[in-house]
């Protein structure tokens, strides 16, 4: 209240004309310096707070006299008015600490940095500016540190940040670019250095302090790096200096064992300059490879820090490793996202950085202990691969995208080195992975590219032969199965697509090196190449899978090698490559006890059964690897037939697999087959319903037999293997045979009434339903009705109430079509013999219902007696 006072009392004096300029600027220097001295003698007498607030007001009546000295009175220059209000900011700093009033420090804090600012003459002198300001920090930071007062450093810290965003915002130039940035890093030092010199006890309470020293440059960071000026944001080099800066001083923070989570922060800011600068540039080739070489040693040097902690502090804390973890995929985004967006920029400093910083995220995981860091370092530098090879897919090279997998390769093989190097069992998984992953983008960029060189198209292959093996070897000692179906699924549909896509337009000799690299890729996931690593239970699995994938592109090839007859070969080749897989692991983890050992075995457990119990994961992998088998030579079989091939193959197939089943004992397999067997059963069905037929030669053998007669004939084996595969067989089972059994019935059904209708033919083609024709309709009534008793008696010898009632449901379809339709249609003895085999069938019928189906149980009999 004295300085409002006062002040009122020297605006009225100056209204009134009662003292000169020079005269007033007098009272006012005087009016401060006494209210600081009347101050003395009440701060002894312990009047802290009145003490406190008189001093506080002459220092404010000081200040605005000696700024009024130049700028409102122009009675001295401007050099003295800056001299005298440093002045009063050093006597501020020895007065607060004399008198421990904090009061006093943030006035001549708030005094110090409005000096530059209310005397400014707009000239550019940062070099002055940043100096004064240093000098400032350096006297109250001392005062804080002596009477441990964390307001006074974070308000030192705040009257920074102005003083450099005004300048920035305002006086920055190219030329001052540097000066800048030194400053930056100067005053976040200054700070963080400060507060790691208190004591131990005290630095939690300087914490918001610290924290604002290393945020700070990050935001100016930004600022630059979306700038888009010749120097300023230009280079991402100045940028990338300032925050390897601030990363070491996190981690030193966190190694001492202090704020923990300053790594985290630090990363985070870095990772954010690095992804603003990349959003807003576009990069040519020598910014790429300055943006691979920034991320590669900024994450270097975090990484440094993170070890120098780890050997001091004998473990790494969750926040430091995360902080690592943080940084090291963030950048690896950030190279991602440039490679993705820079299509016209070569591959190779993409992949350079992507190297660096996968192996850095995998010594990361080895030193953290988190293998899942191997992988995830590795995945953002595959996807780069992937992403560049989309936007230039026709400047890939001539060797069907060789760049990808060099590129792959590369990144694969440094990895491997890198775990060849490690001895923790942690270290080499997370590098397994990661190598995996790699080589996995390397298969995938490689079937990207479109309008391969023809000529070259078996040597490319070839090469993406070698990185699937490459995959597969890694997936082995990762013992991961996902990277195994995932190496599979790349090499058969990227390798088979484009050879078979081209196949046709190769010659002869390249069309059969084409067959034999793809027989090779088969055999290296399904065959003799693969080794024992595929002795699990999903691993073997991924075996049986993979064969029908490279069945297609397989059959394609040797189709335009070898004619229509090649894709029966193919189905062969690739039953051989599996049976041969099995052959050469049939004596591992103990197969003769629990699988069969030999083909002689496994056909001599057709007439008995054993033990399930002690089935292991490689006998239930080979257990796979016979289905397999047998359903593609079944498809073989069906291709050379020529006839529907992967419909009847199904129903084949299915009904080997059950019988498999059920010598195997083993019930999974056996839902597969029935589920199988059943898709195929109804696909024959309804593909031929409202479709034309030739009409054929032979009345009993012709296609119209191997296109319904055999599935029918499989279906009833299939059903009686299911049936008996267990004494007790779940419901799910009972259900599953029954339907097979009941798809058998309509199969033979269909080939019966086909036949009839093709015997009866007399134009070029026929359908379900034509038009009426009076001896052919009596043959399929009378048919029906054989049919129906034939499973009546089957079903009465069986003892199997399905058979009996499906038998009825036949019969009474059978009396609707001879009352609804026949006799409709038919006259003369056709109508009479007609109604006589109805008559005389339903006689026989009604007598073997009332005998086998309704007959009355003993008990019944014996009431009604």
């Amino acid at each position: 209240m004295l300085a409002i006072a006062g002040f009122y009392l020297y605006q009225y004096s100056v209204q009134q004309g009662w003292v000169t300029k020079e005269v007033r600027l007098a009272m006012g220097i005087v009016a401060g310096l006494l209210a600081i001295a009347g101050s003395h003698p009440l701060k002894k007498r312990g009047y802290d707070v009145t003490a406190d607030a008189l001093a506080g007001g002459g220092i404010v009546v000081l200040y605005a006299a000696f700024w009024a000295g130049h700028q409102v009175f122009g009675v001295w220059p401007v050099a003295l008015s800056f001299g005298l209000m440093v002045a009063t900011t050093a006597f501020c700093a020895w007065l607060a600490l004399r008198r421990s009033s904090q009061i006093v420090a943030a006035l001549g804090l708030l005094g110090g940095f409005a000096t530059p600012i209310v005397l400014s003459t707009g000239s550019d002198n940062p070099i002055g500016l940043f100096g004064y300001t240093l000098l400032v920090n350096l006297g109250f930071l001392s005062v804080a540190h002596k009477r441990r007062w964390p307001w006074t450093a974070l308000l030192a810290l705040v009257g920074t940040f102005v003083i450099e965003a005004l300048w920035i915002f305002a006086k920055l130039r190219g030329e001052t670019f540097w000066i800048g940035l030194v400053a930056l890093g100067l005053f976040s030092l200054l700070f963080v250095g400060f507060v790691a010199l208190q004591p131990t006890a005290e630095r939690r309470r300087f914490a918001a302090a610290q924290i604002g020293a290393l945020t700070t440059p990050f935001l100016f960071a930004i600022y630059f790096a979306v700038r888009n000026e010749d120097v300023i944001g230009y280079h991402l080099v100045p940028l990338a200096a300032l925050a390897a800066l601030v990363l070491a001083a996190a981690g030193w923070i966190a190694a001492r064992g202090d704020m923990a989570f300053a790594p985290l922060g630090a990363a985070s800011g870095t990772v954010a300059v690095v992804l603003a600068w990349v959003f807003t540039k576009d990069l040519e080739l020598e910014r790429a490879w300055e943006l691979s070489a920034c991320c590669a040693g900024l994450a270097l040097v975090l990484h440094g820090m993170l070890e120098f902690a780890r050997r001091k502090r004998g473990e790494l804390a969750e926040l430091a490793w995360g902080s690592g973890a943080v940084l090291t995929l963030g950048l690896s985004v950030a190279v991602f996202l440039a490679a993705w967006k820079s299509d016209h920029v070569p591959f190779l400093p993409w992949s350079a950085g992507g190297i660096a910083l996968a192996l850095l995220a995998a010594r990361l995981a080895a030193i953290a202990r988190q293998p899942w860091l191997g992988w995830a370092g590795a995945l953002a530098p595959a996807l780069a691969l992937a992403a560049w090879t989309m936007e230039n897919r026709a400047g890939v090279g001539r060797w069907i995208s060789d760049t990808p997998l060099v590129d792959a390769l590369a990144l694969a093989g440094v990895l491997q080195l890198a775990w060849f190097l490690r001895k923790d069992d942690d270290g080499k998984r997370a590098l397994a992975h990661g190598t995996a992953l790699a080589l996995a983008a390397g298969l995938y960029a490689w079937q990207l590219p479109t309008a391969p060189a023809r000529e070259e198209l078996v040597l490319g292959a070839t090469g993406a032969l070698l990185v699937g093996a490459a995959l597969a070897f890694t997936a082995r000692r990762a013992r991961a199965t996902g990277w195994m179906a995932a190496g599979a699924a790349l090499l058969a549909l990227g390798q088979g697509d484009l050879l078979a896509t081209f196949a046709r337009s190769l010659a002869p000799t390249s069309q059969a090196l084409a067959a034999l690299v793809l027989a090779a890729g088969a055999a290296l996931h399904t065959g003799v190449l693969a080794l024992a690593w595929l002795d699990t239970r999903m691993l073997g699995r991924v075996r049986a899978a993979s064969a029908w994938l490279w069945l297609v592109p397989l059959a394609e090839v040797f189709e335009a090698w070898l004619g229509p007859r090649g894709r029966g070969l193919a189905a062969l080749v690739l039953a051989a490559l599996v049976f041969a897989g099995w052959w050469r692991q049939r004596g591992s983890e103990g197969a003769e006890q629990a699988s069969a050992g030999t083909f002689t075995r496994l056909l001599a457990r057709f007439f008995g059964r054993e033990a399930a119990s002690t089935r292991t994961a490689g006998a239930t992998a080979r257990t796979w690897a016979h289905a397999t088998a047998l359903s593609l030579a079944l498809f073989s079989i069906a291709t050379f037939v020529d006839y529907d091939p992967p419909l009847v193959a199904a129903v084949l197939s299915g009904a080997g697999i059950a019988w498999l089943a059920r010598v195997e004992l083993y019930r999974p397999l056996a839902i597969v087959g029935g589920l199988v067997l059943l898709v195929g059963a109804f696909a024959l069905l309804v593909s031929r319903v409202g479709v034309t037929m030739p009409v054929y030669e032979g009345a009993v053998v012709n296609p119209l037999a191997w296109l319904y007669l055999v599935p029918g004939v499989a279906a009833v084996f299939a059903a009686l293997q299911l049936k008996s595969a267990e004494d007790a067989p779940p419901a799910f089972v009972r259900v599953l045979s029954g339907s097979v059994a009941i798809a058998a019935v309509v199969l033979v059904f269909a080939w019966l009434h086909l036949a009839i209708l093709n015997a009866f033919g007399t134009s070029p083609s026929f359908q379900w339903h034509s038009e009426r024709v009076p001896s052919r309709d009596l043959t399929l009534s009378l048919a029906w009705g054989v049919y129906a008793f034939a499973l009546l008696i089957l079903g009465v010898s069986r003892k199997s109430s399905g058979l009996r009632w499906t038998s009825l449901v036949l019969f009474l379809a059978t009396i609707g079509k001879t009352f609804l339709f026949d006799l409709g249609h038919l006259t003369g003895l056709y109508r009479v013999g007609s109604l006589f085999g109805l008559a005389i069938t339903l006689l026989a019928v009604s007598l073997l219902y009332q005998r086998f189906v309704f007959r009355r149980s003993d008990g019944e009999e014996a009431a009604r007696e």
